[in-house]
């Protein structure tokens, strides 16, 4: 039987190259597109340099595909805020160049990656990009009524090699570099972490076993506060830090995970077997340790 293809459109990026890496597990051929080059090599794993703004070449290389993953996006919220043209350009724009590809080559199962924000009245330029294209989707396929669409909606996710600006990461990174942390928001904000291979296996599983059109929520099992985390983090670094909280400060990050948008129905789903969040840090500031040394 020959092999599944899927192709990950920014497959170099901290959730696309996880995704990745468990799809080759299961055997599949899997084809990054992205403008960066992944660092990870496979016999099965196949890499075109790919700006999703290039609608030609988008359409080129989703030949012979049989899933697309959606995962290019402006993601950080201040730079999204601080360039709302290109947020739009590349999260709106780029989506549809996308879903025009999908159409083009007739690709049965599309995949996109949204936010939690979607629920929320914060994050800014960020969520009102991922709030359009859900909705761009949706009246794409009920158009085109062809293939099947999945949205997943992801949480707090976390894990080695995360982006700089990622919440946990940038946490202990500023712990290590001034033995403090200034925080927006309050003590009692609220997240639910969820580690990158758990959140990477739920994707890969669902887009696999959906078989129909789905919006999808992928957070962690456990909730926690951030004095709760800060108070963890202590006790695996043995650091004494400062903590400092911004209580009057307008933030684009919600306090609590949100639920208050009208949109539409999310699932929920959760895993039996998770990475714990107390094992999860200890991976991190492990590898920060490690760096240190080296």
């Amino acid at each position: 039987m020959k092999n599944k293809k899927v192709a990950i459109i920014g497959g170099s990026g901290f959730i696309g190259i996880n995704i990745a890496k468990e799809f080759l597990k299961r055997n599949y051929e899997v084809m990054i597109l992205d403008i960066k080059k992944p660092k990870l090599e496979h016999k099965n794993l196949y890499y075109n340099e790919c700006d999703i703004i290039n609608k030609t070449k988008v359409v080129k290389f989703l030949q012979n595909i049989d899933i697309v993953f959606h995962f290019a996006a402006l993601a950080n919220i201040d730079e999204c805020r601080n360039k709302p043209e290109k947020a739009f350009e590349i999260n709106l724009i780029g989506t549809l160049n996308i879903l025009e590809a999908c159409k083009v080559n007739k690709v049965s199962k599309f995949i996109f990656s949204s936010s939690m924000y979607v629920y929320s009245n914060k994050g800014s330029i960020y969520r009102i990009s991922k709030y359009a294209c859900e909705e761009l989707i949706v009246d794409f396929f009920n158009s085109y009524k062809r293939g099947i669409f999945l949205i997943l909606r992801y949480g707090s996710i976390y894990g080695l090699d995360s982006q700089e600006w990622n919440s946990l990461n940038s946490y202990i990174d500023e712990i290590y570099k001034k033995n403090s942390i200034h925080l927006k928001g309050t003590e009692d904000d609220i997240r639910q972490y969820i580690h990158i291979t758990d959140a990477a296996k739920m994707t890969v599983d669902l887009s696999i076993k959906n078989k129909e059109n789905n919006f999808i929520n992928i957070t962690g099992n456990e909730k926690i506060k951030i004095s709760e985390l800060l108070d963890i983090i202590r006790e695996i670094t043995g650091k004494k830090f400062k903590v400092s909280y911004n209580k009057n400060s307008i933030s684009d990050h919600y306090s609590i995970t949100p639920y208050k948008s009208n949109i539409n129905f999310a699932k929920h789903v959760s895993m039996k077997v998770y990475t714990d969040i107390g094992q999860g840090l200890l991976e991190l500031i492990n590898d920060k340790e490690n760096k240190k040394k080296n």
